[in-house]
């Protein structure tokens, strides 16, 4: 029998290539940082349902609740950590320009600042653009 923590570990990998995927196919924005804003674009509990998360058929509802906890918390984290512009990123080509103009912006992103000025010849950029340009750069990285 496998143990929780395998299994555990199976279904977050799993989660989160269907995530991926969905922001491959543009179901969902690149730049979703928490599992409950999933739930602004589809219903994020598919995920769980279809990665095969027990949801009280086993028998035992105390433990498939914990799974699905569990399930939810490590996904959580990994979107908290900017995990899928991290995955895309890594698999995609950046020529050396561009991860130099690129970069700034995303660490700007990933650090959640409320404003970021590149240089003193810059307007500051919002929370807002930052996001909108980090979904641009991982959307053409993607693409």
């Amino acid at each position: 029998m496998t143990s929780t923590k395998t299994r555990i570990a199976n279904y977050v990998r799993t989660v989160r290539a269907m995530i991926l995927e969905d922001v491959r196919d543009g179901h969902v924005p690149p730049t979703v940082r928490d599992f409950s804003q999933l739930h602004d674009h589809l219903d994020a509990n598919d995920y769980l349902a279809q990665a095969g998360v027990e949801w009280g058929d086993s028998g035992d509802t105390e433990a498939d609740l914990a799974d699905v906890n569990a399930v939810q918390d490590a996904v959580h984290e990994w979107l908290r950590g900017c995990g899928i512009m991290r995955d895309l990123l890594a698999d995609s080509a950046v020529d050396e320009w561009d991860a130099y103009n690129e970069l700034p912006f995303l660490i700007a992103y990933r650090d959640d600042v409320d404003s970021w000025t590149p240089d003193e010849t810059t307007a500051p950029y919002t929370r807002a653009e930052i996001a909108e340009l980090v979904e641009d750069i991982i959307r053409e990285r993607v693409a």
